[in-house]
């Protein structure tokens, strides 16, 4: 076989292409719940977390990659996933990301999750797309990678604060 020292000095490559109906094991819609949750409280509902226990696993739509391997890196510089989170009342859910995942399960991604806002309606987080735009930032094992609430916050408090404003 290849030794660990030989695949990551010699694997060069690409993945890219589109997945219909799979399973991600990385937990995005809990992460989106767990940074609503976060969030000064403005009104409007918030995302339901899924428990473990619940049915919902990370099931997707569409997956769509376009991504270049080096060494034991996989190079991610776009990932475009939609859920399938009927089960849970949200509507479909989209998360658009970039940065690495590595053989050892490890991530660092930063991208933005879409909701739809004739599920959950939070208008001060409407971005320019007219979804709920949700900034993530994640970095971790991939089955719990651990958010940057700072990083979310930052963008989203100013976008809370003028809806405040407005009302």
């Amino acid at each position: 076989g290849i030794r660990k020292s030989q695949l990551s000095e010699n694997l060069i490559g690409s993945l890219k292409g589109e997945l219909k109906e799979g399973r991600l094991n990385m937990p995005i819609v809990q992460l989106v719940g767990g940074l609503l949750d976060k969030l000064p409280s403005i009104g409007g509902k918030k995302i339901e977390v899924p428990k473990k226990d619940q049915r919902f696993k990370g099931e997707f739509k569409t997956l769509r990659l376009d991504s270049a391997i080096r060494g034991r890196n996989i190079n991610i510089q776009d990932i475009d996933v939609l859920y399938d989170t009927m089960s849970i009342g949200i509507g479909d859910m989209r998360f658009k990301a970039n940065g690495n995942i590595n053989f050892d399960r490890q991530v660092d991604l930063s991208g933005t999750a879409f909701l739809n806002p004739q599920y959950v309606k939070i208008d001060p987080l409407k971005g320019p797309s007219g979804q709920i735009e949700i900034p993530i930032k994640v970095k971790g094992d991939m089955s719990d990678p651990k958010p940057d609430i700072d990083h979310s916050l930052k963008i989203l408090t100013p976008r809370l604060a003028q809806s405040a404003l407005k009302s």
